[in-house]
């Protein structure tokens, strides 16, 4: 498997807690900047790919704030704040986002629409179905998800947090009837992007006959998981779970 996907995969078998992961602050790292520079540009490959699984963050690190250090930052472009120490620039994931937009990429690039016969229990049940393609996979075959693709064509090739976020906005005024929260409007945004709308013309539907806000979006989810990622009821609602409670 090329390098990102398995500092990606390496990530995600951390991901048995719900909270996010940090993609750079390791702690064999920590005080080595050439092999921080080297993680951080596997980040950011990363977020091109699932641009809607990373969230910025400032890292404390064990590196004094001297003129040497700084030089070597500002000579690998990592941005950086300065104190006693430094604090860098990095990014965590959200390991429930980048799962789904991974398998996403799996059922596009890999199922391409053939018959799965069987239903996922768990994250893992489905990586180990298709093991041997996903070590397969290639950075160079892999520029961007199927929610990276559609971001792009909807907002340019470059595009910042605020224009996604807007972007977001306007798709949640479609369906804020369903009293919905913007809180987790935009997380199932950023699961599933232009699935989005599927889910939410279901959870509308169910709306309008039981004015039940948050159960209907809980189902119209679960539908979707279980229709479009194999996924077994059971597991389906615990994703939907984390997403609404």
């Amino acid at each position: 498997m090329n390098e990102i996907f398995n500092d990606l995969m390496n990530l995600l078998k951390q991901s048995e807690q719900d909270s996010d992961i940090d993609f750079v602050n390791i702690p064999y790292c920590n005080d080595d900047i050439e092999k921080i520079h080297r993680q951080y540009n596997a980040v950011l490959r990363c977020k091109k790919i699932f641009p809607t699984g990373f969230k910025m963050i400032y890292i404390n690190t064990d590196l004094k704030a001297n003129f040497i250090n700084k030089i070597k930052l500002k000579r690998y472009h990592i941005p950086f704040k300065a104190d006693s120490i430094l604090k860098l620039k990095s990014y965590s994931i959200s390991p429930l986002i980048i799962h789904l937009q991974f398998i996403d990429f799996i059922i596009k690039g890999i199922i391409k629409g053939n018959e799965v016969h069987v239903t996922f229990n768990s994250f893992e049940d489905f990586y180990e179905m298709y093991e041997d393609d996903i070590k397969g996979l290639h950075e160079s075959k892999v520029k961007e998800s199927t929610i990276g693709k559609y971001l792009k064509n909807e907002l340019g090739e470059e595009y910042s947090s605020g224009q996604l976020i807007d972007f977001i906005d306007r798709n949640y005024d479609m369906y804020k009837s369903t009293h919905i929260s913007a809180k987790h409007f935009r997380l199932l945004f950023y699961c599933f992007g232009q699935y989005i709308e599927e889910i939410g013309n279901d959870a509308f539907e169910r709306y309008i006959k039981d004015r039940q806000s948050k159960l209907n979006w809980h189902c119209a989810t679960i539908s979707f998981l279980v229709s479009y990622y194999y996924f077994s009821p059971e597991f389906s609602k615990t994703i939907c779970d984390k997403i609404f409670f």
